[in-house]
């Protein structure tokens, strides 16, 4: 009787070339991610389950003494008019005694900034506890972080984002509304959502960066073009699915909870 032949054997990746493969996704992930405008942001957006990884990841940035200076507000659909209406008031709040009351057009604009992306969350700094080791410019450093984590996050799932602030998110009609405490400040919404670019638009500018090297003959980066980065981080997020991004999870019991809802603006 005739031997069976052997199953070839597939030799598993070593874990020196693991570690490479793995480095490469993340500078890929970092390099091909783009701020897009909250108008060109439409559904379908994330999930409950996609939008607790993002925050899980927040989570993960770096918190002296861990005091978690920071908390996400979830603006549910159902409180998008009355934050339209909030957004009118503050804009209204603007325009002093002897100043002309906002245009037609300039209420219409403030309002619609409510209505864009399909997800819409609220950054608050919490500036207590009293503290002497961590000033509260490292507590904004730590929900920069947070947000820059949160950030990634959503680009890996196939989502894009953008930070957005403006002077009604600093005034005190705002912070009311919103129901922050007396220690806390509204810093900026986070927009998430599906990108929609017009057709033939170009890929996003990227300011030139620099190598560290001679004064008088600096080295100039090459960067991918877009399309080459993103068929790079496919090909790697399909060979990692199941083993390499696993290992940057972190244990359950530092996973924190779910973003709450906002109160009603």
């Amino acid at each position: 009787m005739a031997a069976e032949a052997e199953s070839p054997t597939v030799a598993e990746p070593s874990a020196e070339a693991h570690a490479t493969d793995l480095s490469r996704l993340l500078l890929s992930l970092i390099a091909s991610r783009h701020s897009v405008a909250p108008k060109r942001l439409q559904a379908p957006g994330p999930d409950d389950g996609q939008l607790l990884q993002m925050v899980n990841a927040a989570a993960c940035a770096p918190d002296h003494r861990g005091l978690r200076p920071w908390r996400l507000l979830r603006i549910a659909d159902h409180q998008r008019t009355a934050l339209a209406d909030l957004f009118e008031a503050c804009l209204r709040d603007r325009s002093g005694p002897h100043d002309p009351a906002p245009s037609e057009p300039d209420v219409a604009r403030s309002r619609d900034k409510a209505q864009r992306a399909p997800c819409l969350l609220l950054a608050v700094l919490k500036t207590t506890p009293d503290d002497p080791e961590v000033p509260l410019t490292e507590r904004a450093v730590a929900l920069g972080a947070a947000l820059m984590n949160l950030l990634l996050a959503a680009h890996g799932l196939g989502f894009a984002a953008m930070l957005t602030s403006g002077r009604a998110v600093r005034s005190a009609r705002f912070a009311q509304a919103m129901g922050l405490a007396a220690d806390e400040q509204a810093v900026c919404f986070v927009a998430i959502g599906s990108a929609r670019w017009p057709s033939g638009a170009p890929a996003p500018a990227r300011p030139t960066t620099w190598a560290t090297g001679s004064p008088d003959r600096p080295q100039r980066l090459q960067r991918l073009q877009r399309s080459q980065r993103r068929q790079h981080l496919q090909h790697l997020q399909r060979r990692h699915r199941l083993h390499g991004l696993q290992r940057l999870q972190r244990p359950a019991a530092r996973q924190p909870q779910r973003a709450a809802g906002g109160p009603e603006p």
